[in-house]
């Protein structure tokens, strides 16, 4: 399997890294048997098993197992499952979820046992009394930096044109901004778009926006569970600097077949799963998206002109249980934007005719799939193998045809020009992960991947009468192939006096170009537990980036340039030191804060009159590398369960960039630098059938770069007076969002049919938030002019679930 992942006659396949690392793996494994049979004699004992959720059998990720009497405790991983070491003897053990009820198990312990649980869904949010004392489940954990979003509670959250986003719902927590009004953009503590590691099903994701940014690509409907790494990164994470957001899709329901759907004017959604064979051990899940416009955009065009534009989302998931120790699973993405525009015109004047025919076209879209195998050693040790596939591609096409004609003569020319750019990652991973006991759990893996890249490619062809047809290829970048290389380790150790340590490093290895770069990265995160449940973490953490992305400055159209770390260009690397606290209130509520500081090496930036179309110039001339810094403190406080739930957050941050070619040398602001970040989130359920939610965003302008004035020039000529780039401030953004869930209850009370209302309020005090900002020349004097879009937008939703 190895051996399939050298595809690319650029790299040569007696390379001896590669050498190295095949035979690092198979001894590994061996080693690994070795470890486990020699380790597997100590005197503890394990309960391990997978937890799911009763109505469906969904998986539920994060779910938590502890000992009352010990407080000892596990997580379940991504695919539910859990491993817990405890003495022999008494146990009273606790299972956990949130929006589940909790389920105690008083047992004596006498040898290791395979606990397979399902925990039921709260019937009403009303009924859930907390008894007990406060539990930090924040603090229960070591990783720090790291948010949780329940799906169901996003999809209650108010949403512009009632299109439910999860990169919206994301930019609400603290340390996450957007871009521009109305955008899904993703920046976290004070990164770009492209460090960001985005994964759906444990595959990258190298493009997330639909409709030039304003939505995401993420199928609410599709997805089980979202988690995002601010910082803290655990070793077995690497190629992205600012964070990781880790989607899983739904694996199916076990029991019985179910689906749900929506139309709002953005589009219309179906959502199929359900068990494959009567004994559930097959299962699928499909959801599909796809936008309205087209249909209601074809009545704007008039006479011969076309406009058309639609978006689609397809996720597929097929899951097989062999046996208890043996899953199989499959999973697809496929999802595309197409705008297309057609203009005819044709005019007469007595005996001549003139013809002309413009075509221009756009399309962006992802495709990824992943084969992956989870098998259960023994009871301590769990491995996980996935092949995967994903590409990104960028395409414009423009089209002209035209013809003329008098009595005596006719004349014609056509052009098609073509642009195309994208990347593709063929990869193989495998993670192993080893409960030694209750004071040491271990993880080791390999990750390769083998990326091409197409920085650029234009098409030009033209011919016509008395011309000389022309048919060329212009591909100064051309095509580049790199091989990404991974081995970690890491150990979550227990110190003893509620001191715990996750410790590990990641050997990174590039080759591109000829190029070959070895970069080791450490990680280490502590948790100390101190009195009344407050828990007190540090973490430190060092990552690489290989890859580089040039966007255009506004961050919403698509034409992403990615392209490797060369010779020339070399990776980007951050540091990142982050210190914080979280402690459990009363009535389920949890305080957590954080401060954070973050240096970044070779971060790269357009160079200043920098045409990005400009064939002429290639990419790595485009560029400069230089440094940024990041730092910041973040506040949350948030209540996950009852009738009441959400968030109260806040950030105050800065982001400063320092490029010795851009600026003239000086520091400046990244452009989505924002000082002050406030949110606050509201989920009411007022009864069965009624459910209010409420969004509120309060944020400094982000950074942009006006002219302080116009001068003369000696040629006559009014030129722009700069005072520094990004030196000026978007006005102060606020907003209020309002939405109403209304369950409409079904005529029959045998069917299980259940339809929902949805009225989502964008915006309830219609505040003028610009989109964009220019100056107005014409004005006597020239002022200062914005542009917004997303004024007052009430929208209706309707949805339902059988």
């Amino acid at each position: 399997m190895l051996d399939a992942l050298i595809l690319s006659k650029q790299l040569p396949f007696q390379f001896p890294l590669y050498l190295i690392l095949k035979r690092m793996f198979l001894k590994g494994s061996l080693f690994l048997s070795a470890l486990i049979s020699v380790l597997s004699l100590n005197a503890q004992l394990v309960v391990q098993g997978r937890i799911t959720a009763a109505d469906n059998g969904e998986v539920l990720i994060g779910a938590g197992i502890a000992d009352t009497l010990s407080g000892k405790g596990a997580t379940a991983n991504n695919y539910g499952l859990y491993s817990l070491s405890l003495n022999a003897g008494r146990k009273v053990l606790l299972f956990s979820f949130p929006g589940y009820e909790e389920m105690l198990l008083d047992t004596v312990l006498s040898s290791s046992i395979t606990l397979n649980l399902q925990l039921k869904p709260i019937a009403r949010m009303d009924e859930l009394v907390i008894k007990s004392k406060p539990r930090n489940t924040e603090g229960n954990r070591i990783q720090m930096s790291m948010l949780d979003v329940p799906v169901q509670q996003i999809k209650k959250m108010p949403a512009l044109l009632g299109e439910v986003d999860v990169v919206k719902a994301l930019q609400l927590l603290p340390g996450v901004k957007g871009g521009n009004e109305g955008s899904s953009g993703l920046y976290v503590r004070g990164g770009g778009p492209d460090q960001n590691l985005i994964l759906l099903d444990g595959v990258p994701l190298y493009n997330i926006q639909h409709m030039f940014g304003f939505f995401s690509v993420f199928n609410a409907d599709a997805i089980n569970n979202i988690q995002l790494y601010k910082g803290g990164f655990p070793a077995r994470f690497g190629g992205r600097l600012s964070s990781v957001l880790d989607i899983s899709m739904k694996e199916g329901n076990t029991k019985r077949h179910q689906g749900e759907g929506s139309i709002s004017p953005i589009a219309a959604k179906l959502s199929m799963n359900g068990p494959l064979s009567k004994d559930g051990k097959t299962t699928y899940a499909v959801s599909y998206r796809r936008s309205l416009f087209d249909l209601l955009l074809r009545s704007a065009g008039a006479g011969q002109n076309t406009l058309i534009y639609n978006f689609y989302d397809l996720n597929m998931k097929l899951c097989h249980r062999l046996n208890d120790r043996n899953r199989f699973y499959a999973s697809f993405y496929s999802g595309r934007d197409k705008l297309y525009t057609g203009f005819v015109n044709q005019t007469t004047n007595g005996s001549s005719v003139s013809k002309e025919k413009i075509e221009n076209s756009l399309i962006w879209g992802n495709t990824l799939g992943a084969l992956r195998w989870n098998r259960i050693i023994n009871v301590r040790s769990f491995v996980n193998h996935t092949l995967s596939y994903t590409e990104y591609r960028y395409k414009n096409g423009l089209k002209y045809q035209g013809d003329f004609r008098t009595d005596t003569s006719r004349q014609s020319f056509n052009l098609d020009f073509r642009y195309g750019t994208g990347i593709r990652d063929l990869a193989w991973r495998s993670d192993v992960q080893y409960n030694a006991s209750d004071a040491a759990v271990y993880r080791y893996g390999l990750e390769l991947i083998q990326h091409r890249f197409k920085p650029g490619v234009f098409t030009l062809s033209y011919s016509g009468t008395g011309i000389t047809p022309l048919d060329t290829v212009i591909s100064p970048a051309g095509k580049y192939n790199s091989l990404e290389m991974a081995v970690y380790g890491e150990t979550e150790r227990n110190l003893g006096r509620g001191l715990n340590m996750n410790a590990g490093i990641r050997l990174a290895n590039y080759l591109a170009s000829s190029k070959y770069r070895f970069m080791p990265e450490p990680r280490i995160s502590f948790r100390q537990l101190m009195t009344n449940n407050l828990a007190l973490k540090l973490s430190y953490a060092l990552m690489n980036q290989p890859i580089h992305l040039l966007t255009n400055s506004t961050g919403g159209l698509p034409w992403d340039l990615w392209f490797p770390a060369t010779a020339k260009i070399r990776p980007q690397r951050a540091q990142q030191i982050a210190l914080g606290i979280s402690q459990p209130w009363k009535y389920g509520i949890e305080f957590s804060l954080e401060s954070y500081y973050k240096w970044m090496n070779h971060i790269v930036d357009y160079a200043e009159g920098t045409d990005l179309f400009d064939v002429q110039v290639n990419w790595e001339d485009k560029v400069r590398a230089g440094k940024g810094w990041m730092y910041g403190t973040e506040m949350m406080v948030q209540k996950r369960t009852g009738r009441l739930n959400g968030w109260l957050a806040y950030t105050l941050s800065w982001s400063e960039r320092k490029i010795p070619e851009i600026n003239f040398g000086q520091k400046y602001f990244f452009k989505w630098d924002r000082r002050h970040h406030a949110t606050a989130v509201a989920i009411y359920k007022l009864n069965k059938a009624w459910e209010l939610s409420a969004t509120f965003v309060l944020q400094s302008g982000n950074a942009i770069t006006l002219p302080q004035g116009r001068y003369l020039a000696a040629d006559g000529t009014l030129v722009n007076d700069y005072i520094g780039k990004n030196a000026q401030r978007m006005p102060l953004y606020h907003r209020l969002d309002f939405g109403i869930n209304k369950l409409i209850k079904p005529d029959n009370r045998f069917s299980k049919t259940k339809q929902y209302w949805n009225l989502s309020v964008y915006n309830v005090y219609n505040r003028f938030n610009p989109f964009f900002v220019d100056i107005d020349n014409t004005a006597q004097p020239p002022k200062v002019v914005g542009v917004a879009f997303f004024r007052l937008l009430p929208v209706l939703t309707y949805s339902y679930k059988f």
